[in-house]
């Protein structure tokens, strides 16, 4: 396996929402960042849910198809959290945001 190959295999992390319930998400990648910029506000938080959200062994929760535009893929991920609390989108949307953070230029220096 080359390097390149194994920077690129996502890692996951469990997401304890509190009440028992344990999901687990990966961090966006660089490419998918860019693609989350193009979007609109209120498609944002479905894009990256529908990104984000895996499996025990790491496959992703929602599968882009490959027709769907990727408003059309947060449409879609919008629609299947709509009964979501807030509160527990906001748990996995921190979490996402913690783990997928990127270092700072000072931070990689010292």
């Amino acid at each position: 396996m080359s390097v390149l190959d194994k920077i690129k295999k996502r890692r996951f992390y469990p997401v304890d929402l509190g009440d028992g319930n344990i999901v687990n998400c990966r961090a966006l990648t660089i490419g998918e960042l860019r693609r989350l910029e193009a979007l609109d506000k209120e498609l944002k938080t479905p894009f990256v849910m529908g990104v984000a959200l895996v499996d025990d062994k790491g496959a992703t929760e929602f599968t882009k198809t490959g027709e769907e535009s990727d408003v059309q893929f947060a449409e879609r991920v919008r629609e299947a959290i709509a009964d979501v609390s807030t509160e527990t989108i906001s748990a996995i949307s921190q979490a996402i945001g913690k783990i997928g953070k990127v270092p700072e230029v000072e931070t990689v220096k010292n």
